[in-house]
């Protein structure tokens, strides 16, 4: 689709060839950079990635959650959400929250915290993210 503006990233499945991978990213990606597991929760196996020598452990940590990870450039900004599901009927749209975060690197059984934006109103929510 090109009407929707994506970070530039790097797809790798589990075994294929990290040699040099590392200098390669941050050449095409920049620095900061999130390599993260593309299947499981939205916080599981995510890494900020500040320097070269960070990027084969977080590939390690990403793949300990997944069999193909995503590395991307860092896009400055607010990251907003909204989760939608089928109740067998119909979709049904949940409100839109802003994920806000103190952890450059959010690990399960952590407690995490985010602003919900409900009614135009923000609220701050304070949750506890589990491992399926």
């Amino acid at each position: 689709v090109d009407f929707v503006k994506c970070a530039d990233d790097i797809f790798l499945r589990k075994g294929e060839s990290t040699e040099g991978l590392a200098q390669k990213a941050v050449e095409k990606l920049g620095l900061p950079m999130f390599v993260k597991p593309t299947d499981g929760g939205s916080s599981f196996g995510v890494t900020k990635v500040k320097s070269v020598e960070d990027f084969d452990k977080a590939v390690e940590y990403a793949f300990s959650e997944g069999n193909m990870l995503i590395a991307e450039a860092a896009i400055v900004g607010r990251e907003l959400t909204c989760a939608v599901y089928y109740n067998g009927k119909e979709y049904i749209a949940l409100p839109v929250i802003e994920i806000i975060s103190d952890n450059e690197k959010v690990k399960p059984t952590k407690v995490a915290s985010y602003t919900r934006v409900r009614n135009g109103r923000k609220e701050l929510v304070k949750g506890y993210i589990r491992k399926k």
